[in-house]
């Protein structure tokens, strides 16, 4: 079934999992999940979160926003999302993909920010995780790396427009882990010799690299494969 939230505030102040169906979130609406949240739990079952406007905020001391044995469809078309954690709960990441299912994500408007959440994102990290970035959409996190040291995995990030910012990519083990350019900006947060570097494969796709480093330097040994695009930093 579906569940939609429209013009009011709602505080949710345990853990909240979307195990199947679909939550709908409209302008005008505020959530706070306080509890952290989790969409697709438990196998078999297929959750679903889509945003259109409004602000939802998403926090918990440790995990705060996962994915977890079930699979996650993610749709963000505007609004502001705002992850964070303090990290006392042992682990501040968000986890997506964790104990296998297929995790989607895409953010074609508004921004996903994910800063507050020290220890960054792990994508597909014991199953298969899709991140897509395109139109105005804005996801900021301090690095993302492709699953976990300790589990197998596969993500791929598909920059098809907007703005991805991040301290570092990388991948952990003999993982899986994509990176396809394709006319999206991605932004650099911080000074690094290491921005981005042992992934499975960087995809230069038509619609190109572009890179903005600001004013700090940054350093891609990974190498960028052609596939049609060029690059513009």
């Amino acid at each position: 079934g579906t569940l939609t939230l429209t013009g009011a505030v709602s505080t949710l102040s345990l853990w909240c999992a979307i195990e199947g169906g679909t939550n709908n979130i409209t302008p005008n609406t505020t959530v706070n999940f306080n509890g952290g949240l989790t969409i697709g739990q438990n196998g078999g079952n297929t959750g679903a979160m889509n945003i259109s406007g409004g602000t939802v905020n998403v926090s918990r001391t440790t995990t705060p926003f996962t994915s977890d044995s079930g699979s996650m469809n993610y749709n963000q078309t505007a609004g502001s999302v705002a992850i964070s954690t303090d990290g006392s709960g042992g682990n501040p990441a968000i986890w997506i993909a964790n104990n296998g299912g297929t995790s989607v994500m895409n953010i074609s408007g508004g921004t996903f920010d994910a800063s507050g959440c020290g220890d960054g994102m792990y994508l597909g990290v014991r199953g298969v995780a899709t991140l897509t970035i395109g139109g105005t959409g804005t996801m900021i996190l301090p690095y993302l790396r492709f699953s976990h040291p300790s589990t197998t995995g596969s993500g791929t990030i598909n920059l098809n427009g907007g703005v991805l910012r991040s301290g570092y990519f990388t991948k952990a083990g003999a993982n899986t882990g994509i990176f396809n350019f394709n006319g999206g900006t991605l932004l650099a947060s911080t000074g690094t010799t290491t921005f981005m570097e042992g992934l499975t494969s960087a995809n230069v796709l038509a619609g190109g690299a572009i890179v903005d480093s600001k004013n700090v330097n940054i350093t891609i040994s990974q190498a960028l494969l052609a596939g049609g695009g060029g690059l513009t930093k």
